[in-house]
């Protein structure tokens, strides 16, 4: 396809100053570009506001998308943020940092350095590691997240001073 043929193939749209609900998320991630009459190559989206329960800070993101209108990839950006989110089977793989996050649960603590990986599909998020720093220690763990209504969270959470003594488990 091109811009003049019946199919109109772009290889780059820009959006800017965009407002996502964060329940919307798992369309975008998950979902496809249907129709034959409009493909992106590649989204770039700026200052981008995703609105909802969680507190996330805007970012940037660059998604490729595959030839089966699924996001092949996404790579995240914006100020002490980064992250990457690639496409796996029925869900994604993520990888990412922040220079804060608070954690929904855990009397919603906040963590400053805070990393996370897993996988995530359209029932929930599998956080196979996440650490971040409070006080004067670590805390790091893992977590099933399972969205929907209502939101669930299991896991574990480890934490150690900067003396090396544990202090949670």
């Amino acid at each position: 396809g091109s811009v003049l043929g019946e199919r109109k193939v772009f290889s780059r749209i820009e959006l800017e100053k965009v407002t996502l609900a964060q329940d919307a998320l798992g369309g975008a991630l998950f979902g496809a570009v249907h129709g034959t009459q409009l493909f992106p190559r590649r989204v770039v989206a700026t200052e981008i506001k995703l609105q909802g329960p969680l507190a996330l800070p805007t970012l940037n993101a660059d998604a490729v998308v595959g030839s089966d209108g699924r996001l092949a990839e996404v790579k995240l950006s914006g100020e002490r943020l980064t992250g990457l989110i690639t496409s796996r089977g029925d869900g994604v793989m993520f990888e990412t940092t922040l220079g804060s996050f608070t954690l929904p649960f855990l009397n919603k603590i906040t963590l400053t350095e805070f990393g996370a990986k897993g996988t995530a599909n359209a029932q929930g998020m599998t956080v196979s590691e996440f650490d971040g720093r409070v006080f004067d220690g670590l805390r790091a763990g893992n977590a099933r997240i399972q969205w929907g209504p209502a939101w669930s969270v299991s896991g574990d959470v480890r934490g150690q001073t900067s003396n090396g003594g544990v202090d949670i488990d």
